[in-house]
């Protein structure tokens, strides 16, 4: 939501599965985004400052996501072994 609370939560939870770590990339995503959007309605005013710390508090929990994705899914396949048959 605008006051960024499915933020709070998603760096609640380690050792999340794929789905729950993408959801929440994707919800933060759409939140920049929004913010994005509300920055530029309200450029040039008192409002905008607001929107920029937003998206300052945005963007490392996004960066921080999209690192957690990458490891999950490296990480996906990692003690798989190839069998190969005659």
């Amino acid at each position: 939501d605008e006051k960024g609370n499915f933020v709070r939560e998603a760096m609640l939870g380690e050792g999340r599965g794929i789905k729950s770590i993408q959801s929440d990339l994707d919800k933060t995503v759409i939140a920049i985004e929004s913010e994005i959007a509300s920055y530029k309605a309200t450029k040039g005013t008192p409002q905008e400052k607001k929107h920029i710390d937003n998206l300052n508090k945005l963007h490392p929990i996004k960066k921080k996501l999209q690192s957690e994705l990458d490891m999950a899914v490296s990480g996906l396949y990692r003690d798989a072994e190839l069998k190969i048959e005659d």
